[in-house]
Order: C-alpha cells, then structure tokens, then sequence
C-alpha cells in the first residue's frame, strides 16, 4: 500500500523521499524551495516503457533536487499537483507544468 509522501501547509511542504537505505524527511518552508516543476517522461512498467509525469523539487537545502514520479504516487498525483499550483501561487515560488 502506497503512503502519501508529501504533505502540505500553508507554508510549509514537509517531503518524505528514499535516500540510499534511508527514509529522508525534510519540512520545507517556502523561502526554501527555488523551484517546482511537473514534466512528462518515460517510466519502465511491465518489461516496457510506458509515459508517465514527474515531479521536481529545488531546494537549497539538498545539492540535488528531490524527484517524484506518477507511478509510485499515482493515487495521490492530482492531489499532489492541485496543492503544489496553489501553494506556489500562494508563496510566489517559480512553478512549471510542462505536462
């Protein structure tokens, strides 16, 4: 059963993600997010590739940015994405939907 990896505040992100064995998570306030993004791409499933979207987290306080794709977050994806457009809205933070 798939947990909800990110949860939302009015101005605060709290992200969950793997990092090597462990379970990272990080509250991200708005000041520290540079960047959010929704891009399509390409996620093998079934001995194939099948499309599929992504999302993209800059943060400062990572050197690499934090990824999350539609198919391990499928149940939550519209959520996901509804929340991060208002939230970016909201807090005047750089976002882009290339879906």
């Amino acid at each position: 059963m798939a947990r909800r990896q990110i949860n939302f505040d009015k101005t605060e992100v709290v992200v969950g993600f793997p990092a090597g064995r462990r379970f990272v998570v990080l509250n991200l306030s708005y000041q520290d997010i540079q960047r959010i993004q929704f891009d399509e791409t390409r996620e093998f499933s079934f001995f194939r590739k099948v499309p599929s979207e992504k999302l993209t987290i800059v943060t400062g306080k990572r050197p690499q940015p934090i990824v999350y794709t539609k198919k391990n977050q499928k149940q939550f994806w519209s959520d996901y994405k509804e929340k991060f457009t208002k939230f970016a809205k909201d807090n005047n933070i750089t976002f882009a939907d290339y879906t």
